[in-house]
């Protein structure tokens, strides 16, 4: 599911521009983290504020590091929204789930990472995928 999110949506092609440097290596991206995961969020349910943090991923032929946090909301549901913030605490924007809205935010320990936090579940479920974009050196 992982190569299909990857090349059929146009994710792939949106993301080549998308090259990072970091100690003097140039990252680029290439495809998605095999592992997805599916979270379930029920009423009352919530994430607290954090920033999700980089990981090495063996691909078939490279050792990659994850760079972005990939999220596909499935469902509506009523509170759920998650919302970033800058790093003095400043709410930045809110995105409130909608079924295919795909959002997608830089993640590590660099200034360019948004803290963020999932709101409680008021009402129904909230289904979301997560995965994250990996990058290796070229």
């Amino acid at each position: 599911p992982h190569l299909a999110l990857w090349v059929d949506t146009g994710l792939a092609a949106e993301m080549q521009g998308e090259s990072m440097m970091e100690e003097g290596k140039m990252w680029h991206p290439i495809g998605l983290d095999g592992f997805v995961r599916l979270y379930k969020y029920e009423p009352g349910d919530k994430l607290s504020t954090h920033i999700d943090q980089r990981n090495p991923v063996e691909m078939p032929s490279v050792t990659g590091m994850t760079w972005w946090t990939m999220l596909v909301y499935l469902s509506t549901c009523d509170g759920g929204e998650t919302v970033f913030f800058n790093h003095k605490g400043q709410e930045l924007g809110r995105v409130t789930p909608q079924p295919g809205l795909a959002v997608l935010h830089l993640h590590g320990d660099d200034i360019t990472s948004l803290p963020h936090e999932a709101l409680a579940v008021e009402g129904g479920l909230k289904f979301v995928l997560r995965t994250d974009v990996v990058y290796a050196v070229s």
